[in-house]
């Protein structure tokens, strides 16, 4: 699989804008303080056997439209009420060489068991997204290009322009989401076929000896 088969006509201008943003954003830099502690402690909630019956991570796995990953790893974390399963999509090529591992985490977030929230990242903003209770198990759309997940909401423009990191890269971000949902939108919101078979270990692992690596991308949940 090449990801080429559900390119857009007009290839050179998405291309030109995924490299602006790509450019912008660049490699992650090296997490603040409060950032490393987050995310050291994010790791540390991680359940040994994510597939274990009581976190009801098969049941609960996005409905995944668009471009089919070629690998889904799921983490469970526990904190009180709350459980965040984290779906961790892979495919082993890339549009634009050069970019990190293609790796695009999708998390679930349920509180005393009801779907509480949602998160996922444009590169490494955040961007939440508001679940919709008349879809149990959300649909994620993954575009070719980037592969970046959108979820399908009642409400586009409140995730896009609301939820978003706030930073120097906020309007670019949100060009780029809203071209996704766009892309989503032409493509009917349409179930693949084959959802894929949850794996339990494999996912990008965070990096705590050279910061600079860190890499994994984890998408920053308090619970």
């Amino acid at each position: 699989m090449d990801g080429t088969s559900s390119l857009p006509v007009d290839i050179e201008h998405l291309g030109a804008l995924y490299r602006r943003l790509n450019k912008a954003t660049g490699s992650p830099p090296t997490p603040s303080r409060t950032d490393k502690k987050l995310l050291e402690e994010l790791e540390a909630l991680k359940v040994d056997d994510p597939l274990f019956s009581a976190y009801q991570a098969a049941q609960r796995q996005p409905l995944v439209c668009g471009t089919p990953p070629e690998r889904t790893v799921v983490e469970a974390r526990m904190k009180g009420d709350s459980t965040a399963l984290t779906y961790w999509y892979y495919w082993s090529y890339d549009i634009f060489p050069g970019d990190h591992p293609d790796w695009e985490p999708l998390t679930l977030v349920y509180t005393r068991d009801a779907l509480a929230a949602i998160f996922g990242r444009v590169h490494d903003g955040l961007v939440e997204f508001a679940p919709d209770p008349a879809q149990p198990n959300p649909s994620v759309f993954f575009f070719s290009i980037g592969h970046t997940p959108v979820v399908k909401v009642r409400d586009e423009e409140r995730d896009v322009r609301m939820s978003l990191t706030a930073d120097s890269q906020f309007d670019a971000r949100a060009r780029w989401l809203a071209l996704c949902y766009s892309r989503a939108h032409g493509n009917g919101w349409t179930i693949n076929d084959q959802q894929g078979q949850l794996e339990a270990a494999g996912a990008p692992v965070l990096d705590t000896a050279r910061w600079r690596a860190w890499g994994k991308h984890s998408v920053y949940l308090r619970i």
